[in-house]
C-alpha cells in the first residue's frame, strides 16, 4: 500500500505505512529504498539518509541506492553541520561507490 501512496504522490503516508512496515519488523531492501526515497522528498533528510544507508548496506551494487544515499548525507550534513563537512561525507561515499 506504502507504494500506492507513493505512485498518487501521498507521500506522507507512503512514509507512514513503510515506517509501519519496518517498526513490524520487515527488513527488506526495498523496503527502506522506498521510506529512505519518501522521506527525502518530505524533507526529513536524516531519517532518509538512516533508511537509505540499510539499503545500500544491504545492496552496495546498486548504484542509484548509494548514489540516493550520499545525496541525502550530503544534504543532511549541510543542514546540520558546514559545507566543507558535507563535501567531505559527499566524497567519502562517492569513492566507497566506486570501489564496488
Amino acid at each position: 500500500m506504502g507504494l500506492l501512496y507513493i505512485e498518487m504522490r501521498r507521500f506522507e503516508d507512503a512514509a507512514r505505512l513503510l515506517s509501519a512496515a519496518v517498526e513490524h519488523g520487515v527488513t527488506a531492501m526495498p523496503i527502506y529504498a522506498c521510506l529512505g526515497q519518501t522521506l527525502y522528498l518530505l524533507g526529513d533528510f536524516s531519517k532518509a539518509s538512516a533508511a537509505l544507508e540499510k539499503a545500500a548496506r544491504a545492496c552496495p551494487d546498486e548504484v542509484r541506492i548509494v548514489q540516493k544515499y550520499a545525496q541525502a548525507r550530503l544534504t543532511e550534513t549541510i543542514i546540520e553541520s558546514s559545507v566543507e563537512d558535507a563535501f567531505e561525507v559527499y566524497t567519502r561515499l562517492q569513492a566507497a561507490t566506486l570501489k564496488i
